[in-house]
């Protein structure tokens, strides 16, 4: 599992990486982090978790940030004796039911050729070369490779 996560903080354009500690944030976390933003003394995180989750903010990190939203949720902050910010991001199990599938109307439509029972397929290429033109050996007993047929 990914615990550190380096995200390009919002409007970064520069693919220097000179430069890159100024446009970036490294932050400790959980699951997945998506994006990161700065609005003011704000830093704004979005992802995704699987468990109460707690972040800390390690490198990077603006001395004027005060405050950290995840998913736009406003989070309780501290810093550290090292200047880092951290924070707990609560996790709530999503309740969700699943429809009993039977029981539901289905639709469907027949859109594939191949599945009518009138459908001819008399006039394709066997696939019956047992050598290849291409740098990777066969695998099967003839070629599954398209450009062999032509």
């Amino acid at each position: 599992m990914y615990n550190y996560w380096t995200l390009d903080l919002s409007g970064s354009s520069s693919n220097n990486f000179s430069t890159q500690s100024a446009k970036s944030v490294i932050v400790k976390a959980g699951y997945l982090l998506r994006t990161a933003s700065i609005s003011g003394t704000s830093l704004h995180l979005t992802g995704d978790l699987n468990r109460t989750t707690s972040i800390e903010v390690i490198g990077d990190a603006p001395a004027t940030c005060s405050s950290v939203t995840f998913n736009g949720k406003q989070l309780s902050v501290s810093r550290t004796s090292l200047g880092t910010i951290k924070a707990t991001v609560p996790y709530n199990a999503p309740k969700f039911t699943v429809p009993t599938l039977k029981e539901l109307e289905w639709k469907y439509l027949d859109s594939l050729p191949e599945i009518q029972h009138d459908y001819d397929d008399s006039k394709w290429t066997d696939a019956d070369l047992t050598s290849t033109n291409n740098p990777r050996n066969l695998t099967t007993p003839t070629s599954l490779y398209a450009s062999d047929y032509g």
